[in-house]
């Protein structure tokens, strides 16, 4: 089943921090933006996921931008 579950912690931006992303049959793509920040692109075709995974505060944080296609 496809999912994003959340943990009970804010990111900076004021977004729910991910806990967990699991999606079947998808085509994925990594890319670092700095050297602290990677977007992970994770898309089938019911979802298409962006999340930013940063590591500044020596602790990794992901924010999710999710966008559901029709």
């Amino acid at each position: 089943m496809d999912r994003i579950t959340y943990n009970n912690e804010i990111t900076k931006h004021g977004d729910k921090a991910i806990d967990e992303m699991v999606l079947s049959n998808a085509s994925v793509h990594l890319e670092q933006l700095d050297d602290t920040c990677f977007m992970l692109i994770a898309e089938n075709g019911e979802h298409h996921w962006h999340l930013k995974i940063y590591a500044r505060s020596g602790r990794a944080k992901v924010e999710a931008y999710l966008y559901e296609e029709e």
